[in-house]
């Protein structure tokens, strides 16, 4: 015998910009100065960025991209697909 059972709603999964303390939650790291080692991506100056992302300079040579505002994961990983289009690799 064999159950069958419908599929499950997919769930949603959202990212915040804010947590409810105030902190970042964090987003996706990336530095101004190139480090040591190889598979080093450049982005240049004056590329628009996404509406949906902001890109915070929170300590030194760190900068992090996180969402602008509360959005699905799959909206944010289209903004920063679109963001990706103009890294271009260096090392």
């Amino acid at each position: 015998m064999s159950l069958w059972f419908p599929p499950l709603p997919r769930q949603q999964i959202w990212v915040k910009e804010t947590l409810v303390d105030g902190q970042t939650p964090g987003g996706i790291s990336t530095f101004s100065v190139q480090g040591i080692g190889n598979n080093w991506w450049k982005l240049d100056r004056g590329i628009s960025i996404p509406s949906e992302l902001e890109l915070i300079n929170d300590r030194g040579n760190h900068w992090l991209w996180k969402p602008l505002f509360p959005m699905s994961i799959e909206t944010y990983q289209q903004a920063l697909r679109v963001i990706g289009e103009f890294f271009y690799r260096v090392s």
